[in-house]
């Protein structure tokens, strides 16, 4: 539930300036469970024993324990105040630089800003025990000295020794008070995600400045500054890292190595809470922050003699450390330090183009009549052409290994994304992938060999951000052909073309050092299209 309510003040000093203050106050309440009477809603406190299922595993508390509610342990914050402020001064000075008097226009603002809670952060308590019970089959019996895997017939038998265990279906959920509930049925660190009791909403401060100057031919241009920074913002990664003086005792076993995908089930002693229990279970937490700063410029010219016009140029740089609840979180790897140090995860943001220029046109073309007078009006009248071009450096790549060799976060028990980057071992070259081929592949957009696999035990020195891939350009044009048939009935035609260039925008490479396509392009960007023609015909009447 929100509330919003909001306080604004205009103020006019001079003639020629306007100040506008105000506040916005919002209330904000953390998004509730009612699934299973509101039981299903984890809050994680270690060495408290639940009192509504007593059989569940130390800090495994639910709705209805002291200190956990259907919030996940959160609170209602109510101190959520922000200031607004803008002004607009219209200079009567500066001769030709300002044009005159109403001809130039500065306009600037702040406002502190509150988010609303995100309904998808409680979609992921779904299979949260005891009301969701997942299964590996006969693989969840592993252990440290004893690996399962499951036969196609009966997954809950072993394919090499024949060991079994139970079939754990069908499966009835219990109520509050069930009190013999086997826990060790569920896997729960793989489908645990819980939130601290600080959580509260991101928030964002907004600022811009801009210059607009009105030119001939009613053209406006816009020249502004526009930034952003945001705190607060959802991070998510695992509650259960392994103890850091852990790792060194790790390496020197090659069988841990070996087994580092399943580390908290082999040696569950190495984490803070019980790995067997816990695995690398999932938190989302306030800890991500992020800055835009921007140079935007405009120029719009409205119709006259039959054109228009509106060119917009963007240079900017977004970076945080997460772009999104699902950027970091929802990869096989690549996330977050789950020590909560984010110094190598501030980077570019996932949706960071740093230049973009998109340029829409619209020309009704003069009737033609006076130069060839015997021609009917209807065949040289009602002609216009329009189009829109767009050019758009490239999204950054999404680098990742997936080999769990940071040892901080088991790859097979981990809600979230492990951390796990490459490693750089020299600066990347950029290729063609239209022509490029390394041995027998082609298509690469970069040589992989610049890259190497996260060095055992640390975490990969890539950054978020580190490297961009291809850039985007499209134009499409139409032809339009209105005819008058009556009074007020209309016959119009088009010509269509989008991608006109029939230009190949290609989509990120793959960024995953453990893929044996690392640094290929594998598919074109999402909607996008080779060239397309059409016709289309229309009557208005």
């Amino acid at each position: 539930m929100e509330s919003l309510c909001q306080l604004e003040r205009r103020c006019f000093f001079l003639r020629h300036l306007t100040l506008t203050l105000g506040a916005g106050y919002q209330i904000d309440t953390p998004i509730a469970e009612y699934q299973n009477g509101g039981l299903s809603r984890v809050c994680l406190q270690p060495g408290v024993q639940s009192k509504v299922f007593t059989t569940a595993p130390l800090g495994y508390t639910l709705p209805g324990d002291p200190g956990c509610n259907t919030y996940g342990g959160a609170s209602t914050k109510y101190n959520h105040i922000g200031p607004r402020a803008g002004f607009a001064y219209t200079p009567n000075w500066g001769g030709g630089l300002t044009g005159g008097n109403g001809k130039t226009s500065i306009r600037g603002g702040f406002g502190l800003y509150f988010n609303r809670g995100e309904e998808e952060l409680n979609l992921q308590d779904l299979g949260i025990a005891p009301f969701g019970l997942n299964t590996l089959g006969v693989a969840d019996a592993t252990t440290a000295t004893n690996f399962y895997n499951p036969s196609f017939p009966n997954p809950f038998h072993d394919i090499a020794s024949g060991f079994s265990i139970p079939n754990k279906f069908p499966y009835v959920t219990p109520g509050p008070g069930t009190t013999n509930i086997d826990f060790t049925q569920f896997q729960i660190g793989p489908n645990l995600s819980v939130v601290p009791k600080n959580f509260t909403t991101p928030h964002s401060f907004n600022y811009n400045l801009t210059i607009e100057r009105e030119l001939p031919a009613q053209t406006i241009l816009r020249v502004g500054y526009v930034g952003a920074h945001g705190s607060k913002l959802i991070t998510s990664y695992t509650f259960n890292p392994i103890l850091p003086a852990k790792i060194p005792v790790c390496l020197a076993d090659p069988a841990c190595v070996a087994a580092r995908a399943d580390l908290t089930s082999v040696h569950p002693e190495f984490f803070p809470l019980d790995g067997t229990v816990y695995g690398s279970g999932g938190q989302e937490t306030n800890g991500g922050f992020s800055n835009y700063n921007s140079l935007q410029v405009t120029v719009e010219k409205h119709p006259s003699h039959g054109l228009s016009f509106l060119s917009a140029y963007t240079y900017s740089h977004s970076l945080d450390v997460s772009s999104s609840f699902e950027d970091t979180a929802f990869q096989f790897a690549g996330g977050v330090d789950p020590y909560g140090q984010f110094g190598r995860d501030y980077g570019s943001s996932a949706f960071d183009a740093r230049h973009r220029w998109v340029l829409t046109l619209d020309y009704e073309i003069p009737s033609l009549k006076h130069l060839w007078s015997a021609v009917p009006g209807r065949l040289v009248e009602g002609w216009r052409v329009n189009g829109i071009n767009a050019l758009q450096t490239g999204f950054p790549i999404n680098f990742q290994d997936t080999g769990s060799r940071s040892l901080t976060c088991s790859l097979n028990f981990s809600f979230y994304a492990c951390p796990d980057r490459p490693q750089i071992v020299s600066t990347p070259t950029i290729l063609d992938p239209k022509t490029s081929k390394i041995g027998l592949k082609n298509h690469y957009y970069f040589n992989p060999s610049a890259f190497g696999r996260e060095t055992l035990g640390t975490l990969g020195n890539v950054g978020r951000g580190y490297l961009y891939g291809p850039g985007y350009w499209n134009t499409d044009f139409s032809l339009q052909k209105d005819t008058r048939v009556t009074e007020g009935k209309t016959l119009q035609l088009r010509f269509e073309a989008y991608n006109v260039f029939n230009h190949t925008n290609f989509a990120n490479p793959v960024g995953s050092v453990s893929s044996g396509n690392f640094g290929r392009i594998s598919a074109l960007r999402n909607f996008t299209n080779s060239r397309q023609i059409q016709l289309g015909a229309k009557f208005l009447f």
